[in-house]
């Protein structure tokens, strides 16, 4: 399988909210209700939102198989105001997991965290989420727990993931 890599343009957002809203459902579908994936796309992959997210300096990356987009991820340094990278978002088409995809987002990541001179990465994960056991096998710790009040009465429930760049 040809997969290509590749920093996104603002034109591109589109591609990654049509792509969240039909990873979203799937992934999260046993781990929170149907109506705060819903409330949590609209609120984090509305048009307006990735825009601003976006303008306000997060790199977007994505995965290509031809010329789709099969998985994304944003992230910033300096978050917040430290020499830390934060990976916001991280998601790969369900038909292509488990092929390297994750693996070749995070070390874009990473890549991109060396030539800033960051000494960490760090992201949220759903204390529930099969993931984790991705970002511990890529050498990603649990640091510690956070509860994050997000509206509606939904919360989010993660743990703090951080891996630390080698010297």
């Amino acid at each position: 399988m040809q997969i290509t890599t590749k920093q996104l343009k603002r034109s591109d957002l589109s591609f990654v909210r049509d792509l969240a809203y039909t990873v979203w459902p799937v992934s999260y579908a046993l781990i929170i209700t149907e109506h705060q994936i819903n409330y949590m796309l609209d609120a984090m992959y509305s048009t307006k939102k990735l825009e601003e997210d976006f303008d306000a300096g997060q790199q977007f990356y994505g995965c290509f198989k031809k010329e789709k987009l099969i998985g994304f991820i944003t992230f910033e340094n300096n978050h917040p105001g430290s020499k830390q990278m934060k990976i916001h978002k991280l998601y790969v088409d369900t038909l292509s997991t488990k092929k390297g995809i994750g693996n070749a987002l995070v070390n874009c990541a990473k890549d991109c965290a060396k030539k800033t001179d960051m000494n960490e990465i760090v992201l949220n994960v759903n204390r529930k989420n099969p993931a984790i056991k991705f970002y511990q096998k890529i050498d990603f710790i649990i640091d510690r727990e956070e509860i994050i009040d997000i509206g509606e009465g939904f919360i989010m429930d993660d743990y703090i993931m951080k891996y630390t760049l080698p010297c």
